[in-house]
């Protein structure tokens, strides 16, 4: 899928980074000190780089879980949202990552356990008041319900006890979702949620970029 893997410095030798350079013999390999240098840069085409993105490895130093913009969430008071990687593989139009970046390569943070030690502080200075986390925010974890096998398998390193994570659940290819009768249920109640908010012909399925 790519050909080319951008990989900061300071990753390099990380298990994850190893793992994933794995996946992709055939890759170019190219070292960075930070991610911006590549990520960043004014003139860059996003249209042309959709066509064929490159993927950057690199680690993220703050603001891993900032507080939600307001009117974000489902009714908590005290939202807050991460995203392991930024831009999204999907293509759709309406969508308000087109352009937000100014490149179309996706970024993978590696560094996940240190996304889990922030939300686990957060929840510490909480006082056992309910918090909501979203994930993917400023990309798409690839999908209603669904996660890369290897993501999913963090988070559940992470939080062993959470009850979400005693079900069961279906694996297809890479990827790790809800049985899929369980999967309907949800976006059924997702699609009927948003009908409440905007019209139906303001609704479109998310779409793989050509």
């Amino acid at each position: 899928m790519f050909s080319t893997l951008y990989i900061e410095e300071q990753i390099a030798d990380h298990p994850r980074t190893r793992d994933i350079c794995a996946r992709f013999p055939q890759a170019t390999q190219v070292r960075c000190e930070r991610y911006g240098e590549v990520f960043n840069p004014r003139s860059q085409d996003f249209r042309l780089q959709k066509q064929k993105p490159a993927l950057i490895l690199a680690h993220k130093h703050d603001r891993r879980v900032p507080e939600a913009p307001e009117g974000y969430g489902i009714g908590g008071r005290n939202n807050y949202y991460f995203s392991h990687m930024l831009n999204c593989l999907y293509d759709c139009r309406y969508c308000f990552l087109q352009g937000m970046y100014r490149s179309a390569h996706y970024v993978l943070y590696v560094n996940y356990e240190d996304f889990g030690n922030d939300i686990d502080a957060i929840l510490n200075k909480a006082d056992n008041e309910p918090c909501w986390f979203f994930s993917g925010y400023d990309c798409d974890s690839l999908g209603p319900f669904r996660l890369p096998r290897s993501y999913f398998k963090n988070i559940v390193r992470l939080y062993p006890d959470e009850p979400l994570f005693a079900g069961s659940f279906a694996e297809t290819g890479s990827m790790i979702s809800y049985p899929q009768a369980l999967e309907n249920e949800m976006t059924g109640f997702c699609t009927r949620e948003l009908l409440k908010l905007v019209p139906e012909t303001l609704l479109f399925p998310c779409r793989l970029a050509a």
